[in-house]
């Protein structure tokens, strides 16, 4: 036995490839089925019911239930698709194998084909993916830093250049920025860098994000052209997170940034990209700009659209909008405390997700779900609870927060902006400030 031979089964696939994706919709006139194949191509890429490869902070379906350990991802999707209506067997079965085709085969009508046995199956798609949507826009609480994320990229995705977003670490541009990607799947791609400086672990990680053949023994110039023969066909957004690593981390600097100058090669090319850094950017370009002088920082901001500081801090209100998305079904006083742990903390938002997993644990080994006693548990282990606390039995709302308990489906080619503006009270963009007394000290 030669243990290397299962490499090549079919349980191992990883997809469709990017590159040959993007030569089919190059064929494919209408945008809506453009950004349709699209989203199947990034869906594909996907383990049913495993963690995303690349947004690490979402699953791999936005909702709960899980699909068979050797399912793939279309046929997960058949079998979501056929859920709500009564089809043969034999239908079912062939719905991987049409989805295969329809992202490649460039015979095959992208606006108008057909399943038999399966009327109406693009308009069924399409359904599924606002369901994918909606059911992401779920888990988003709206802060300072979700909007200003948003709105960047929205305007990154009209505008096609380049855009920059800095702010400070720990405030949620990561998870913002994951949380649109996955909003707008038929239109971006993300990636998160590493610390890795060799060219290879670079492109490896972009390409993993773009769904093209990205293994240890492909040379960076190879991977590089794969992926921009998938940005450049169509001009899908590169979301680039961590932008910090485009820059070299040396001291001393003595040759031209090679990653920024081929992502300006690529705005060049009419693919817009938004970065998204801490506040050492600016301080790793100044670095290199004094160091390296055939290079020069105009080059950059000659084709920088829109520069966007984050918020330096979450108040009040936006510490209030995550704890009730963290725990929705939780009552004010058990949210309340939870902030007043969070703004005893040195990083508000890492407090949150780590009492309240640190609750939820305590919950768990009784066999009941997180409540009042748990969160207080966790803020005397943490020294963050004042010994005259007193909490609020209901937390002070503002008139305006009335509204819808969940948010109406979203149309499809909604902007993120106008999402914003749903009614307050729901999950995502309810816009309204919520005033959360604070600890007394």
């Amino acid at each position: 036995m030669r243990q290397e031979r299962f490499a090549s089964s079919a349980g191992f696939a990883k997809g469709l490839l990017g590159n040959l994706v993007a030569r089919r919709c190059a064929r494919v006139n209408s945008r809506a089925a453009r950004e349709r194949v699209y989203f199947l191509h990034e869906l594909s890429s996907r383990e049913s019911g495993l963690r995303h490869s690349s947004c690490t902070s979402f699953p791999a379906w936005p909702w709960d239930s899980e699909g068979a350990p050797d399912e793939s991802a279309f046929e997960r999707l058949a079998r979501d698709l056929c859920a709500a209506c009564q089809l043969r067997d034999s239908v079912r079965k062939a719905i991987p194998d049409f989805l295969t085709r329809l992202c490649l085969d460039p015979q095959m009508s992208a606006e108008a084909a057909e399943l038999p046995g399966f009327p109406g199956i693009l308009a069924d798609l399409d359904q599924y993916r606002r369901r994918f949507e909606n059911a992401t826009a779920a888990r988003i609480a709206t802060t300072a830093t979700t909007t200003a994320v948003w709105d960047l990229l929205d305007y990154a995705m009209s505008q096609r250049g380049l855009v920059l977003a800095e702010g400070p670490y720990r405030t949620g541009k990561s998870y913002s920025a994951q949380a649109w990607a996955q909003m707008h799947l038929g239109q971006c791609r993300y990636v998160q860098l590493s610390s890795n400086t060799d060219d290879g672990s670079f492109y490896r990680e972009i390409a993993r994000a773009v769904g093209v053949a990205c293994g240890s023994q492909m040379k960076g110039a190879q991977m590089r052209e794969r992926i921009e023969a998938v940005l450049r066909e169509q001009h899908l957004l590169l979301i680039v997170d961590e932008a910090d690593w485009i820059w070299p981390q040396s001291g001393r600097v003595k040759d031209a940034p090679n990653r920024v100058c081929w992502l300006l090669s690529l705005v060049n090319g009419g693919v817009p990209v938004a970065l998204i850094g801490s506040r050492n950017f600016a301080r790793l370009m100044s670095n290199v700009e004094r160091h390296c002088k055939q290079w020069g920082s105009e080059q950059f901001h000659g084709r920088l659209r829109l520069r966007v500081p984050l918020p330096e801090k979450l108040g009040e209100a936006d510490l209030f909008a995550i704890a009730r998305t963290v725990i929705p079904h939780a009552d004010d006083a058990t949210r309340m405390l939870l902030v007043g742990h969070a703004l005893k903390s040195p990083a508000p938002v890492p407090a949150i997700e780590s009492c309240v997993a640190r609750a939820e644990w305590f919950a768990s080994e009784d066999g009941r779900q997180l409540g009042f006693d748990d969160v207080r548990r966790v803020m005397n282990e943490a020294g963050t609870l004042p010994s005259d606390f007193t909490p609020i039995a209901h937390a002070p709302q503002s008139p305006l927060t009335t509204g819808p308990a969940h948010p109406a489906p979203l149309a499809r080619g909604t902007p993120a902006t106008a999402a914003r503006n749903r009614p307050a009270g729901a999950p995502l963009g309810s816009g309204v400030r919520v005033t959360v007394s604070p600890v007394p000290s």
